[in-house]
């Protein structure tokens, strides 16, 4: 979709709780779908009580709470692969390396096909990873020019040993700090900022994952791999890894933002950028005490940090310009006027993100070409971090129009995006600028993995559409896809704005109520279109509603849903 991992948590401690326990809060942000990613589940045993989501076919709980301690994860970002242009002989069967010729290892291996054709494949391996040109996104991805490229191998983390289920099995039984610790060590990937608390008034963050040790940090290009030089160096120790335990500042958040300066080590070059964790901190320190009822607000809420700090260089580049055109005018006092939320109803997030859209293209595509340009903001976050620093010089050749061969000014290419913006809006929207409410535009579609098959099965497997507020800057994360959309891959077809990404559940538990948590999903708890569970938290989770999840014995067995039970057959 172009979009990319996310997720916000954050804990307070008993310090700052209003009920006098840590609560802590996780909403994990993927790629919306249907059915939804998570399924809510509480495990009840002589000696393994556990509750939270989990995901299917997952041994345990991922998101959640024992009877002891609560985790939540947010993406670390982690850099966990590395591209490598190879050289290989004329027989395609070495491949260069420092000099000399290298045997590559192939493996014949045959994929069976549902109408019993049997295709056979080659898989060729380097002493780094198989080599995966013919998939790799340069060959297929925004190639418009069909420029070809020379073998590339893949090292990837993924392939390294590693055994994360018997790290989220030890977490589900942990007890205390030291034993979740030991556990997040057994976790290599994917990388996660592991937050934590338990009933004792603790909380603690630890850095979940293995961390290749690399000879430098440009790790964001294809490097050169006739060469060792850029080679991994083996493993960072686990206990040079960072973690944080009862923090002075008595709370703890992460949004996939930079958790540690000036670490030793690479991590990665792909940080989100700060808007979230600016908001979450913001409000963290608004009020000396948090409830788990301030925690849905927290987590609905819609003001973006980054819209404000971009809206004050509009405002300058018009201040004394000659304004004639009404929807120019309007436009301008709307964004002078705005609280900075992306809401749906509002006119300014239409506006302002429609003028960002236009700046991006303005600044980059004239000297990047349509290709280099949509794999450029393909993940959204490169962009989002490179604009705020671009604008703060006012003469970067980058706003040079290279086709024309004219040089601008920042001043003048925001004032011609803020021109295109208005004139796209009213082509497409309205002349009237009323009638450009961002819920017009961003709107989110679960789509099932069927969905483009057929329309009339689309309406069926399909939830949505329904208009929503946020963007890719707000806590209530709802991002779209800056890149063109690829029409000949379903996965990567979307329309200008549609949400392809966002909080896939919300999490909340107070530990003074030790037997309850709240909990929404996207769409329901069951995969089966035909369930009534299928799609029956959508309109809750999009109003902003959650479910109580009673975890107490006495509570289950006394509930009025339906209950399930499978038992071992008699031998």
């Amino acid at each position: 979709s172009g979009t990319h991992l996310g997720s916000n948590n954050w804990v307070v401690n008993s310090q700052m709780s209003a009920s006098g326990k840590p609560i802590i809060a996780n909403d994990p942000h993927l790629a919306y779908r249907a059915p939804g990613i998570w399924y809510a589940a509480v495990i009840k045993s002589p000696n393994w009580n556990a509750a939270g989501v989990t995901l299917p076919g997952v041994p345990g709980i991922v998101i959640g709470k024992n009877d002891n301690i609560s985790w939540t994860l947010t993406s670390i970002m982690t850099d966990e692969t590395d591209f490598y242009f190879e050289t290989l002989d004329s027989s395609r069967t070495k491949y260069l390396l420092d000099g000399s010729w290298k045997d590559l290892i192939i493996v014949e291996d045959t994929i069976e096909t549902r109408d019993g054709i049997r295709e056979p494949i080659e898989i060729k391996y380097t002493h780094r990873g198989p080599i995966i040109s013919n998939i790799h996104p340069y060959n297929f991805i925004f190639n418009k020019d069909e420029s070809t490229y020379p073998p590339i191998s893949m090292r990837w983390l993924g392939n390294e040993f590693s055994d994360e289920m018997d790290a989220f099995l030890k977490i589900n039984k942990a007890k205390n700090w030291n034993e979740f610790k030991l556990a997040v060590e057994k976790f290599n990937i994917p990388g996660q900022n592991f937050v934590y608390a338990d009933g004792e008034g603790n909380i603690g963050y630890a850095f979940g994952g293995a961390l290749p040790i690399r000879p430098n940090n440009a790790t964001t290009f294809v490097f050169e791999g006739s060469t060792s030089k850029s080679d991994w160096r083996g493993f960072v120790p686990r206990s040079d890894l960072p973690y944080l335990f009862n923090p002075t500042q008595n709370f703890i958040a992460t949004a996939n933002n930079k958790v540690i300066k000036d670490f030793k080590y690479h991590i990665t070059n792909l940080w989100e950028p700060s808007s979230r964790i600016e908001r979450i901190t913001e409000l963290l320190q608004s009020k000396s005490k948090h409830s788990a009822e301030d925690y849905i607000k927290y987590q609905e809420d819609i003001l973006s940090p980054y819209a404000k700090s971009i809206v004050q260089y509009i405002l300058f580049a018009f201040q004394d310009a000659e304004v004639k055109d009404e929807n120019l005018t309007h436009s301008i006092k709307l964004l002078n006027e705005w609280n900075y939320e992306m809401d749906k109803y509002q006119q300014a997030p239409t506006i302002f993100l429609t003028f960002f859209d236009k700046l991006m293209k303005n600044i980059y595509l004239d000297e990047m070409g349509e290709d280099l340009f949509n794999q450029y903001v393909f993940l959204a976050n490169v962009p989002y971090r490179n604009i705020p620093e671009l604008l703060k010089n006012p003469f970067s050749d980058w706003y040079n129009d290279v086709k024309k061969n004219e040089r601008k000014t920042r001043d003048d290419v925001i004032r011609q995006s803020f021109s295109d913006a208005l004139d796209e809006l009213e082509k497409t929207i309205s002349k009237d600028v009323k009638d450009w409410q961002w819920g017009s535009l961003h709107t989110v579609t679960f789509k099932h993995a069927f969905s483009g098959a057929s329309g009339l099965l689309d309406d069926v497997i399909n939830i949505g559409p329904y208009e929503i507020s946020g963007d890719g800057t707000t806590i209530f994360n709802t991002e779209y896809a800056f890149s063109e959309s690829i029409e000949k891959y379903p996965l990567f077809q979307h329309e200008p704005f549609d949400c392809e990404l966002g909080p896939s559940m919300r999490f909340i538990y107070d530990f003074a109520k030790p037997d309850e948590f709240y909990l929404i999903l996207t769409t329901g708890q069951s995969g089966n279109i035909f369930s009534d569970h299928y799609k029956d938290q959508t309109e809750l989770f999009l109003s902003g509603k959650y479910m109580k999840i009673k975890t107490d014995d006495l509570a289950i067995k006394n509930s009025e849903n339906k209950l399930l039970k499978i038992l071992p057959l008699d031998r």
